[in-house]
């Protein structure tokens, strides 16, 4: 209620045409409030703030506890942050004729792979980390 959400929902309760990709730090297929919400656990840290991420973005709703998520429909596909390629299995996921058209990315510097790249993508967007703005273009 505190972002108004429940007048939002009169409008659209989100779409189950794509997946939201969320890269970050701790998840946990097995919580109650997100049976059946992820349709690709890709790799997995220690930690969790993956899980309130994921879980902000689209747990089960009306189930009686835990939290509402924002989009009632879509499905999360999620991944650690190792390397390069923990990104852009996340962006290349697709399954059922869906795929990924959004990421959620909370990265620290640290989480940052060595060898990442922001002009070496498989997306055309900005990056922009800490205060620096990169336009990237990622091969298609």
């Amino acid at each position: 209620e505190v972002i108004n959400m429940p007048e939002a929902w009169e409008y659209t309760k989100g779409t189950d045409n794509f997946f939201i990709g969320v890269i970050d730090s701790g998840f946990d297929n097995l919580h109650s409030d997100m049976q059946g919400r992820f349709a690709a656990f890709l790799t997995n840290d220690k930690g969790d703030h993956g899980m309130g991420v994921s879980g902000s973005i689209s747990a089960n709703t009306n189930n009686g506890f835990g939290i509402s998520g924002v989009n009632w429909n879509t499905d999360i596909v999620s991944s650690g942050l190792h390397y390069t390629s923990d990104i852009e299995n996340v962006v290349d996921y697709t399954s059922n004729g869906k795929e990924t058209k959004l990421l959620s990315n909370s990265w620290g510097l640290e989480y940052i792979p060595a060898n990442f790249n922001p002009t070496n993508t498989k997306l055309v967007c900005p990056f922009i980390l800490f205060g620096i703005s990169f336009e990237s273009v990622w091969e298609i």
